[in-house]
Order: structure tokens, then C-alpha cells, then sequence
């Protein structure tokens, strides 16, 4: 599937524009230029790589947290399924193996190509690579860098704004035209950041310009073109399959016995809590709750305590009191009180039937906690925790509760 996006060159030169800037003002961890291509990296869950590969050949590939869907999707989207031979295996493998794998686009014969997706499956490109694919997007990086970056203030005012901002702008321009003329030089560089107030280093400039091959006898970067293409893993599950596939699990899961716990004070606290915070002031309540390493999640009853949240740190306390080397922690406790009495139920290997299954989510490390308990209190469903399941599929017996 083809897509109108400019050509490596184009999107090379404001890459490496941006570059030199950047690292004129000492600010080269957001975008760069290395011998392998050109990377950028908004330090918040979004990246990308210009890659240019022997043969006037490109790939673009980048990942936002945020908007990359094509990440996420269920089923799982193979984004290199219809790469061709040549595009840098290892790089992308690597990518895909770190989730870090949004979207993928290769340049050749003058056309960049992708893997088919619907358009409102969002990749991440806008998010990420807007910057360079726009030639005044560029321009108003530019612009950003010289007065919100580095605080620039001619302190001279008009009905528009700052007087010096369209001298920037400017400057920003004839920075960007010796770019794409592969004509960069200190005089440029300092058309634009000779304003300052701040100390800015053209040396540093005109290096990571010339890493981009915008400085006259420079070579931009490149990488070789692959000769195979080498095996690799394909997901089959997606993140999202694989969760309800161990929320099905551990649903029809079973307890695995093992000694009862200790009798702690932690929970002779959390007893005492609930009584005094019985809804009907009679000491009768129903403390129901799931907890797990990354938050709680209290289930709705008629008799819940009042101020229901404030009782989590008493059943975190409880919870790690009874912890044990070989039994591990439960994940799931019910709490009922009377007046004189209480009744307390944990479960450490299933999901218990009153948690709803509207509000049903799967616990946070769960993996953490089965590698720390003995071999024999690990539940049979530990196996849909294995790395290799997204990739062969689940075995029998839960192949059928997808």
C-alpha cells in the first residue's frame, strides 16, 4: 500500500536541521543524527528512526504510547509482513521485540509502502514525525527552539508579538534551504542562534549536520541493504487476547490448597476498621476487594464499609503479613463482620465468583508473584504467563476459551 509521503532526502534534511540546532544548544537527546540514520525520541513514549538503506532505499518506522494502534490491535498486526528484502531486519526485529513498533515504512523506486491497515487505526506518524514531514512544521520547531526552548526575549513589542519573531522565522527558513541544498555552514547556524543570550556551540552544529550529509563533503548516513530475510516471531495473541485469556483461566481456575495463614494483628486491625465503619452502625460489613501489586479494586456490596478506600492500606498491611516463601500472596479477600465476629476468605490462585465480570481486570504481576512462589502453589494457568505464548498460542486446555 503506497502513501504520499516526502521523499528520505526531504525528510533528512529538516531531520538533520533540527539536528544541528538541537545540538548547538545542547539539547541532542530529542533529535539526531548518528552513522546507521536519523532518531528522535520526545522522552514521553514516542520515537522514531529515518533509516536510510543502500540504493537510495528508506525505511520509517517510530512508536507512539499514545495513538499506536496498529501496536495494540486485535488480532495482532504483523507490521513487517510485506517488508521487502532489503530493509534493516535486525533494527526492526529488535523494535518489535521491545513493543517500540507502530508503523513501518519503506522508500524505494520513488514510494513509501506499508503494510495494510485501515486509516482510522491510528500508527503513531502524525504524532511523531509531523515535525518533519511538514516543511512549516519545521519552521515552527524552529521557531519554538529559539523562544520557548531557550527563553529568547528581544523585550521589543509590537501589535504582533515579539518584533525579532519574523527575523526568526527567516532565519529558520534560510537555515532549512542550505539544508536541503546541502550547504549548511556556521554562518547559517548562527543566522538563526547568533540571537541568543544563551551560549550555543556551531562546532556541535555543524557535526551533527554533517552526520545528516548537509555540510558540503559530507556523506549522509546510511545502513547496507539485507540479502535474506532472517526467521522471526509473528504474534498470534494480542495483549489484549492474552488478558481475557487469563482472566477466562483464572475464572475456572481452582485454590490450590495450602496451609491457612497465620493469625496476624494486621487483620485483627482491619476487623476493627470494619466494624467501626459498618454502613448501618450495627458492626455488620462486607469488605470485598482485589490487590495487587500496582492498585486495588473494591467490588460494590449492599454491607461495604463506609469510606471504603481509606481501608487500603490496612489491607496492603494484611496482605504482605501474610506472605509466605513458598504459598505466595493472595490476590482476592472477602471480609465479613458482625457485632462479635468476622469470617475471612482469601484466594490466591483464582477469580472468585463474586467479582463481577463487568468489572473484572486481571491483577498486576502476576507474573512477579508465581516466579516467586514454589513450583507447587504456581495454578496450571502460570503457563499463559510464559514469553512464547503469544507466539505459538495457548495450549490445551485453554485454546478454547478465546
Amino acid at each position: 500500500m503506497s502513501h504520499l509521503l516526502p521523499p528520505p532526502k526531504v525528510i533528512l534534511a529538516r531531520w538533520g536541521t533540527l539536528a544541528a540546532t538541537l545540538a548547538a544548544i545542547g539539547r541532542q537527546e530529542v533529535w539526531w543524527i548518528d552513522r546507521e540514520g536519523a532518531h528522535y525520541d520526545d522522552g514521553g513514549g514516542g520515537n522514531m528512526s529515518l533509516l536510510p538503506v543502500q540504493g537510495g532505499r528508506a525505511v520509517l518506522v517510530g512508536y507512539d504510547r499514545g495513538t499506536s494502534r496498529t501496536a495494540w490491535a486485535t488480532p495482532p498486526l504483523d507490521l513487517l509482513a510485506d517488508a521487502p528484502v532489503w530493509v534493516p531486519w535486525p533494527v526492526l526485529i529488535r523494535r518489535d521485540r521491545e513493543r517500540r513498533l507502530g508503523y513501518v515504512y519503506w522508500y524505494e523506486h520513488g514510494t513509501w509502502s506499508r503494510v495494510p491497515y485501515p486509516s482510522e487505526m491510528t500508527d503513531g506518524l502524525e504524532n511523531t514525525a509531523a515535525a518533519v514531514l511538514d516543511e512549516q512544521a519545521t519552521i515552527e520547531l524552529l521557531r519554538e527552539v529559539v523562544i520557548d526552548w531557550c527563553s529568547y526575549d528581544s523585550g521589543r513589542y509590537d501589535e504582533h508579538g515579539d518584533v525579532e519573531e519574523p527575523a526568526i522565522v527567516q532565519a529558520a527558513r534560510d537555515l532549512l534551504a542550505a539544508a536541503h541544498a546541502r550547504r549548511v555552514d556556521r554562518t547559517a547556524l548562527t543566522g538563526l542562534l547568533g540571537r541568543l543570550e544563551v551560549p550555543f556551540d556551531p562546532a556541535a552544529g555543524l557535526e551533527a549536520a554533517a552526520l545528516a550529509g548537509l555540510v558540503p563533503d559530507s556523506r549522509p548516513p546510511g545502513l547496507p541493504a539485507s540479502a535474506t530475510v532472517p526467521a522471526r516471531r509473528v504474534r498470534v495473541l494480542s495483549d489484549n487476547q492474552l488478558a481475557r485469556l487469563l482472566r477466562a483461566a483464572m475464572r475456572n481456575a481452582r485454590e490450590i490448597p495450602r496451609p491457612a495463614p497465620p493469625q496476624v494483628p494486621e487483620l485483627d486491625a482491619l476487623v476493627t476498621w470494619a466494624r467501626d465503619h459498618a454502613p448501618a452502625g450495627d458492626g455488620r460489613s462486607a469488605l470485598l476487594i482485589m490487590l495487587h501489586d500496582h492498585g486495588a479494586q473494591f467490588v460494590h456490596h449492599p454491607d461495604a464499609p463506609r469510606d471504603l478506600t481509606r481501608s487500603y492500606k490496612l489491607v496492603e498491611a494484611l496482605r504482605e503479613a501474610g506472605a509466605h516463601r513458598d504459598h505466595g500472596r493472595w490476590f482476592h479477600l472477602r471480609l465479613d463482620t458482625t457485632a462479635t465476629g468476622h469470617t475471612v476468605r482469601r484466594w490466591y490462585d483464582s477469580t472468585p465468583d463474586w467479582m463481577p465480570e463487568d468489572i473484572l481486570s486481571l491483577p498486576g504481576g502476576l507474573d512477579t508473584e508465581m516466579n516467586r512462589r514454589a513450583p507447587a502453589f504456581r495454578p496450571p494457568w502460570t503457563i499463559l504467563l510464559e514469553e512464547h505464548i503469544v507466539y505459538t498460542g495457548p495450549p490445551a486446555p485453554y485454546d478454547t476459551l478465546l
